[in-house]
């Protein structure tokens, strides 16, 4: 989103706001945990709250510093594009796009992949 936000707004980006980041990983942590403990399922195995707690301290704070390491880079990639016509800011953003992005059929669901089952609405009580 940050991508499509930047070539369309044509605005820039600078270090100074690394903090952006960081702050939404961990509302999205704190987030995830309250769901994870609502509704007894996590989407990712690295914000599983069943973990030992130096185990979830250390994927979290992993989390927040690859969000910011992302951000940091695409502080870089903007920062170097800024100036290119249109057309080439436009290719150069969808292959960084198309190299970062994943798509996977189905989410991780550890609850239940131990029941054997992969569909996304059964719930398991732990």
């Amino acid at each position: 989103m940050l991508h499509a936000d930047l070539f369309v707004s044509n605005q820039k980006l600078v270090f100074a706001h690394v903090g952006a980041p960081v702050l939404w990983g961990v509302w999205y942590i704190a987030f995830a945990w309250v769901m994870a403990f609502r509704e007894r399922w996590v989407a990712y195995p690295f914000i599983d709250f069943t973990l030992a707690p130096a185990k979830a301290f250390a994927m979290h704070l992993g989390l927040t510093l690859v969000l910011a390491l992302f951000f940091l880079l695409g502080v870089q990639f903007d920062t170097t594009l800024h100036a290119t016509p249109t057309a080439v800011r436009l290719v150069a953003h969808a292959a960084l796009l198309a190299a970062v992005t994943k798509f996977r059929q189905k989410p991780f669901l550890p609850h239940a992949a131990a029941a054997g089952t992969t569909t996304t609405t059964e719930k398991k009580t732990i």
